[in-house]
């Protein structure tokens, strides 16, 4: 799902993207002229391997999310490079979104309940 910068105003622009078993609800709304934030929460399962004896178990996702979203390189006040997700064809990908945070709540180690009392 994209939707453009250019539709994003100061008053909140909701959205709710589903896939799979997981979903992004939340809003946009415009900070300035080329940075716009996201507030919304991921949830849902998703099926996943435990990191110790690789059986399978399922994870209950309930999370914030909070992010700034750039139309184009992003600078802040000192001139580097910020914790902002750049966007270049001015359209916010909200999959790509979803998907990113998704991998990033991934990248941790899960464990089943056997291991973890191990």
């Amino acid at each position: 799902m994209k939707i453009l910068f250019s539709k994003i105003s100061k008053v909140n622009y909701p959205f709710k993207l589903d896939l799979d078993n997981m979903s992004l609800v939340g809003f946009l709304k415009r900070e300035n002229e080329q940075i716009v934030n996201l507030e919304a929460k991921m949830s849902g399962t998703f099926m996943y391997l435990c990191a110790k004896c690789g059986c399978e178990l399922e994870l209950n996702i309930d999370e914030d999310i909070k992010l700034s979203l750039s139309d184009g390189v992003y600078k802040d006040i000192d001139n580097q490079l910020s914790d902002t997700m750049e966007f270049f064809n001015s359209e916010i990908d909200l999959l790509e979104i979803l998907e990113s945070e998704l991998n990033l709540y991934l990248s941790d180690n899960f464990y089943c309940l056997n291991c973890e009392k191990e």
